[in-house]
């Protein structure tokens, strides 16, 4: 588990030069960990394809449970997650992301169940690992927030010419389609204007320390980079954060050391493995819903399809509905530009 070579990694940095990573190793052991898997990927990719007004509707109902919380995926997970989920998008990783071997984000909550700081690590394919001197922050309490960096910067011709180039053309019409509506163009911009950017809290205070300001970090070559990848994690987390509070179909397995390894480790002086949440959903693969069977006439009269898997918000929660068949078969079949795969 990436949590376990982070905490033995940076616990063991010199505590003069690297007290970042010692800070940032103290924080990942206290946290509540989880695991995503394969399916719960899937759903944060298919989360990209629903409609604005639904997400951050959805946003009004997450909480983040615990004061800090750790959640980390395999890049291959995220592959699989791409080939089962993103049949309208094949794409391959790109020369970015196949350097990645796993990824990591730790969530900070900050004064309220509904806001928080994501801060991202990165371990590449050859074991080196990457902590950001960024985080992304978020808030999704009631007061509306000031315009942040993903609003101001924000080019609707520039994304589409990103989809474009990064193969993701279905989800590029489907945006082009949502954002020609007021309502949705509007509740895509409010999602975004919820996240921002600021100095991790670890390298803040180290650099408060020495009598340097922490805005510093912001003038170094890899600043850029840090900052894109500190909005993409807390973009994440929000993802994560809705699975976690779904009503339904969400498994949370606990997992714990084996007793017999951790005697193992201990007389080779090696620290335990820690406990960690395996963080999945079980869900009906294909659910067939047919008019007659539903007893109204609305799917009868259409054509068979396949629908995506989106969620559903109400009065009592978040709930997600599984991609499924519907429609009238002796109507025809409706080609649509995505499939589904097993």
């Amino acid at each position: 588990m990436l949590a376990d070579d982070v905490v033995q990694r940076l616990r063991s940095a010199d505590p003069n030069q690297n007290a970042v990573c010692r800070a940032f190793a103290e924080h990942v052991a206290r946290a509540q960990r989880f695991v995503l898997t394969t399916e719960a990927l899937g759903m944060t990719q298919t989360l990209a394809y629903g409609r604005p007004t639904t997400l951050i509707s959805a946003m009004g109902s997450i909480r983040s449970p615990y004061p800090l919380t750790w959640f980390e995926h395999a890049q291959d997970d995220v592959d699989e997650a791409r080939r089962r989920y993103d049949g309208d998008d094949p794409r391959p990783l790109s020369a970015h992301e196949s350097c990645i071997r796993r990824t990591g984000i730790l969530v900070q909550t900050l004064g309220s169940e509904r806001a928080y700081r994501a801060m991202p690590v990165v371990q590449f394919a050859d074991g080196r690992m990457r902590l950001m001197l960024h985080c992304g922050t978020a808030d999704f309490g009631d007061d509306p927030l000031p315009p942040g960096p993903c609003v101001t910067g924000y080019s609707e011709l520039r994304q589409q010419d990103w989809y474009r180039e990064t193969g993701h053309t279905e989800i590029g019409r489907r945006m082009a389609r949502y954002l020609a509506d007021d309502a949705e163009r509007e509740a895509h911009m409010a999602f975004l204007g919820r996240f921002d950017y600021a100095v991790m809290p670890m390298t803040a205070e180290v650099l408060r320390a020495r009598g340097l300001p922490p805005d510093i970090v912001t003038g170094l070559p890899s600043a850029g980079e840090d900052v894109n990848f500190a909005l993409w994690a807390v973009r994440e987390v929000a993802k994560n954060l809705v699975i976690l509070n779904l009503r339904n179909g969400v498994e949370i397995r606990d997992v714990s050391g084996d007793e017999r390894a951790a005697r193992l480790r201990r007389r080779l002086g090696r620290p335990p493995l820690l406990d960690h949440k395996v963080l999945t959903l079980r869900m009906p693969r294909h659910v067939v819903r047919l008019g007659e069977e539903r007893g109204g006439d609305g799917d009868a009269e259409m054509q068979a399809h396949w629908v995506r898997g989106h969620l559903k918000v109400r009065r009592t929660g978040i709930y997600w509905w599984s991609h499924h068949f519907r429609g009238d078969p002796s109507l025809g079949m409706a080609d649509k530009t995505y499939v589904m795969r097993p």
